[in-house]
């Protein structure tokens, strides 16, 4: 079964200390985050995720369990 490849783009990127990275495209195969770069490789599908912020890796652990 060949691996799926799918990015996703948004207006900013940001992947930690620096600067932002305006329409970075955040590169995942098979669930994994493997690359982030200028423009989406040839062949990946790609989603837009308009004007936002994409913070790739971050999870947000703020839970109300109560």
């Amino acid at each position: 079964m060949p691996s799926q490849l799918h990015t996703y783009t948004a207006r900013w990127v940001w992947c930690g200390p620096g600067g932002l990275r305006p329409g970075a495209a955040v590169v995942m195969r098979d669930g994994w985050i493997t690359a982030v770069g200028d423009r989406p490789p040839r062949g990946a599908a790609v989603t837009d995720l308009g004007s936002g912020l994409l913070l790739p890796g971050l999870v947000n652990a703020h839970t109300h369990l109560e």
